[in-house]
């Protein structure tokens, strides 16, 4: 094995739990960039009461037309594109986000969820762990439970936003594991194909993880429609 091979061989080694914590900060400053984009709705989109559905819809559609976009296309965006898409994907969606959920539920949602996935990307760079390890996944999320209790207990958030926080720091950590076969290929696909491009596979890893919850939903709900369908009630309905 001559020396280029060996230090390919050590970089493709030490790339999946390096990446992966990348990935985890990334997708923490994705979630906290979601409640500003909302305050930014919430200060010049709403001087009066009433939600301006126009606007909202014009956001979602938006939201449709780059994501699906970046789904067809993600292999041919550089890191620059696929860095810039994701921050306007995110943006969009806090915007249109804000005409659903209060400022105050958006930031506790979202800020929890960030702080889950920072923390575990602090304890797997200072441990030397991957974070995305199955039994690191559990741990992240009782230490996300923690943090929802402690931010609404803080806040004296009502009983709603509590349930709610749950059921977000749980379902993000399970979309993770839905997504990790996926996320670990990331690493092996690197060094096989585009040597230079580790920060445009973080990237990529990053906008995965953050809508993979969504992902998940899409998933599940087209697995009950096809039940649906394929069943007695799908031959009823119709």
């Amino acid at each position: 094995m001559n020396a280029f091979s060996s230090i390919r061989l050590n970089q493709v080694r030490a790339a999946p739990s390096n990446m992966m914590i990348r990935i985890w900060f990334l997708t923490a400053l994705g979630m906290w960039l979601t409640p500003i984009a909302a305050s930014l709705a919430a200060t010049f989109g709403n001087a009066g009461s009433e939600t301006h559905w126009g606007m909202t819809i014009l956001l979602a559609v938006l939201i449709i037309l780059f994501g699906g976009g970046f789904i067809l296309h993600h292999h041919r965006l550089s890191t620059f594109m696929a860095s810039l898409t994701g921050v306007m994907l995110v943006i969009l969606f806090g915007l249109c986000l804000s005409a659903f959920c209060s400022l105050t539920a958006i930031a506790t949602l979202f800020g929890v969820t960030g702080a889950m996935y920072a923390l575990s990307a602090l304890l797997s760079l200072f441990l030397g762990w991957n974070p995305g390890c199955r039994w690191l996944l559990l741990l992240m999320a009782a230490s996300g439970l923690m943090i929802a209790v402690i931010v609404n207990s803080l806040l004296e958030n009502p009983l709603s936003l509590w349930l709610t926080s749950i059921l977000v720091v749980l379902a993000w950590p399970a979309a993770t594991f839905y997504k990790l076969d996926t996320l670990e290929a990331l690493p092996r696909k690197l060094y096989n194909g585009e040597f230079s491009t580790p920060s445009r596979c973080m990237v990529l890893g990053a906008i995965m993880l953050y809508f993979s919850t969504f992902d998940l939903l899409a998933q599940i709900l087209m697995l009950l429609v096809r039940y649906i369908y394929r069943s007695d009630i799908g031959i009823w309905w119709w």
